[in-house]
Protein backbone atom coordinates (compact mmCIF):
# COMPACT_ATOMS: atom_id res chain seq x y z
CA UNK A 1 0.00 0.00 0.00
CA UNK A 2 1.22 3.27 -0.83
CA UNK A 3 1.39 5.64 1.89
CA UNK A 4 0.27 9.56 1.10
CA UNK A 5 3.04 12.12 2.04
CA UNK A 6 2.48 15.59 2.81
CA UNK A 7 4.59 17.67 1.03
CA UNK A 8 7.79 19.48 2.12
CA UNK A 9 8.78 17.02 4.65
CA UNK A 10 11.52 14.85 5.12
CA UNK A 11 9.82 11.67 3.96
CA UNK A 12 8.62 13.71 0.98
CA UNK A 13 12.41 14.37 0.36
CA UNK A 14 13.31 10.94 0.81
CA UNK A 15 10.88 9.42 -1.59
CA UNK A 16 11.94 12.26 -4.23
CA UNK A 17 15.29 11.00 -4.01
CA UNK A 18 14.08 7.25 -3.77
CA UNK A 19 12.17 8.18 -7.42
CA UNK A 20 15.77 9.17 -8.60
CA UNK A 21 17.76 6.95 -7.47
CA UNK A 22 15.68 3.86 -5.84
CA UNK A 23 16.33 3.01 -2.15
CA UNK A 24 18.96 0.20 -2.75
CA UNK A 25 20.83 3.09 -4.62
CA UNK A 26 20.30 5.92 -1.83
CA UNK A 27 21.99 3.29 0.71
CA UNK A 28 24.78 2.78 -1.29
CA UNK A 29 25.44 6.95 -1.01
CA UNK A 30 25.04 6.90 2.16
CA UNK A 31 26.07 3.26 3.45
CA UNK A 32 23.37 2.98 5.77
CA UNK A 33 21.17 -0.74 5.45
CA UNK A 34 18.10 -0.74 3.11
CA UNK A 35 15.61 -0.66 5.98
CA UNK A 36 17.03 2.74 7.89
CA UNK A 37 16.45 4.34 4.33
CA UNK A 38 13.26 3.40 3.77
CA UNK A 39 12.63 4.65 7.50
CA UNK A 40 13.52 8.09 6.27
CA UNK A 41 10.67 8.10 3.83
CA UNK A 42 7.98 6.93 6.70
CA UNK A 43 7.16 10.40 8.69
CA UNK A 44 5.41 8.16 11.51
CA UNK A 45 9.04 6.38 12.17
CA UNK A 46 10.81 9.41 12.78
CA UNK A 47 13.94 8.66 11.93
CA UNK A 48 15.88 11.62 9.90
CA UNK A 49 19.26 11.61 7.55
CA UNK A 50 21.84 13.67 8.85
CA UNK A 51 23.05 16.86 7.17
CA UNK A 52 25.72 15.61 5.62
CA UNK A 53 23.80 12.34 4.46
CA UNK A 54 20.83 14.86 3.17
CA UNK A 55 23.90 16.64 1.81
CA UNK A 56 25.28 12.80 -0.36
CA UNK A 57 21.34 12.04 -1.32
CA UNK A 58 21.22 15.30 -3.14
CA UNK A 59 24.14 15.65 -4.33
CA UNK A 60 23.36 11.98 -6.13
CA UNK A 61 20.34 12.81 -7.16
CA UNK A 62 21.02 15.76 -9.18
CA UNK A 63 24.17 13.61 -10.42
CA UNK A 64 21.69 11.22 -11.50
CA UNK A 65 19.55 13.79 -13.28
CA UNK A 66 16.96 14.25 -10.58
CA UNK A 67 15.48 18.09 -10.45
CA UNK A 68 16.12 20.46 -7.55
CA UNK A 69 17.79 19.11 -4.00
CA UNK A 70 14.90 17.83 -2.13
CA UNK A 71 16.46 18.05 1.02
CA UNK A 72 17.88 21.29 0.37
CA UNK A 73 14.26 22.57 -0.86
CA UNK A 74 12.68 21.09 1.92
CA UNK A 75 14.70 22.69 4.39
CA UNK A 76 14.04 26.17 2.24
CA UNK A 77 10.66 25.62 2.45
CA UNK A 78 10.49 24.81 6.32
CA UNK A 79 12.77 27.49 7.36
CA UNK A 80 10.63 29.75 5.30
CA UNK A 81 7.38 28.76 7.21
CA UNK A 82 9.17 28.98 10.58
CA UNK A 83 10.47 32.84 10.13
CA UNK A 84 7.20 33.99 8.62
CA UNK A 85 5.49 32.90 11.37
CA UNK A 86 7.59 34.06 13.56
CA UNK A 87 7.36 37.59 11.59
CA UNK A 88 3.34 36.81 11.80
CA UNK A 89 3.57 36.63 15.60
CA UNK A 90 5.93 40.14 15.90
CA UNK A 91 3.35 41.58 13.93
CA UNK A 92 0.65 40.55 15.71
CA UNK A 93 1.91 41.45 18.77
CA UNK A 94 2.96 44.90 17.40
CA UNK A 95 -0.71 45.52 16.18
CA UNK A 96 -1.95 44.60 20.06
CA UNK A 97 0.72 47.14 21.37
CA UNK A 98 -0.42 49.71 19.48
CA UNK A 99 -4.43 48.96 20.73
CA UNK A 100 -3.55 48.66 24.22
CA UNK A 101 -1.85 52.30 23.93
CA UNK A 102 -4.74 53.68 22.14
CA UNK A 103 -7.13 52.10 24.52
CA UNK A 104 -5.51 53.34 27.48
CA UNK A 105 -5.17 56.16 25.80
CA UNK A 106 -8.71 56.50 25.51
CA UNK A 107 -9.35 55.65 29.28
CA UNK A 108 -6.95 58.47 30.60
CA UNK A 109 -8.35 60.80 28.35
CA UNK A 110 -12.15 59.92 29.64
CA UNK A 111 -10.73 59.80 33.34
CA UNK A 112 -9.64 63.05 33.57
CA UNK A 113 -13.08 64.34 32.09
CA UNK A 114 -14.41 63.18 35.22
CA UNK A 115 -12.14 65.48 37.50
CA UNK A 116 -13.02 69.09 35.32
CA UNK A 117 -15.74 70.48 36.95
CA UNK A 118 -18.71 69.85 35.73
CA UNK A 119 -18.50 66.16 35.15
CA UNK A 120 -21.79 64.16 34.74
CA UNK A 121 -22.68 60.71 35.47
CA UNK A 122 -22.57 59.99 31.88
CA UNK A 123 -18.25 61.04 32.00
CA UNK A 124 -18.14 58.36 34.78
CA UNK A 125 -19.91 55.48 32.16
CA UNK A 126 -17.60 56.51 29.88
CA UNK A 127 -14.34 56.62 31.32
CA UNK A 128 -15.52 52.61 33.07
CA UNK A 129 -16.21 51.96 29.71
CA UNK A 130 -12.63 53.11 28.00
CA UNK A 131 -11.39 51.57 30.94
CA UNK A 132 -12.87 48.29 30.98
CA UNK A 133 -11.87 48.28 27.16
CA UNK A 134 -8.39 49.05 27.71
CA UNK A 135 -8.58 46.58 30.88
CA UNK A 136 -9.70 43.86 27.87
CA UNK A 137 -7.20 44.67 25.67
CA UNK A 138 -4.38 44.03 27.89
CA UNK A 139 -5.54 41.09 28.30
CA UNK A 140 -4.86 39.76 24.95
CA UNK A 141 -1.64 41.52 25.23
CA UNK A 142 -1.07 39.84 27.88
CA UNK A 143 -2.36 36.22 26.31
CA UNK A 144 0.26 37.03 22.90
CA UNK A 145 3.34 38.10 25.32
CA UNK A 146 3.39 34.45 26.98
CA UNK A 147 3.47 32.98 23.70
CA UNK A 148 7.02 34.62 23.17
CA UNK A 149 8.27 33.38 26.73
CA UNK A 150 9.91 29.63 27.00
CA UNK A 151 9.22 28.40 30.68
CA UNK A 152 11.07 25.12 31.44
CA UNK A 153 13.95 23.28 30.81
CA UNK A 154 13.61 23.12 26.85
CA UNK A 155 16.35 23.50 24.28
CA UNK A 156 14.14 26.87 22.88
CA UNK A 157 13.77 27.97 27.00
CA UNK A 158 14.21 31.86 26.58
CA UNK A 159 14.01 32.12 22.89
CA UNK A 160 11.15 34.73 21.63
CA UNK A 161 9.46 34.54 18.27
CA UNK A 162 5.98 32.92 19.57
CA UNK A 163 6.14 29.88 18.41
CA UNK A 164 6.26 26.40 20.37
Amino acid sequence: MTKLRSPVTWADAMTRVAGTLTFAGARKVVTRSDSLVRKWSDASTGKLPTIEQALRLDTAHRAHGGEGAPFFDTYAALLEIRVSQVMACRIALAEDLASVAREYGDALSAAIAVTLPGATARDVLRALAETEEAYSRTGRLLRRLKSFARLGASPRAGIAGGLE
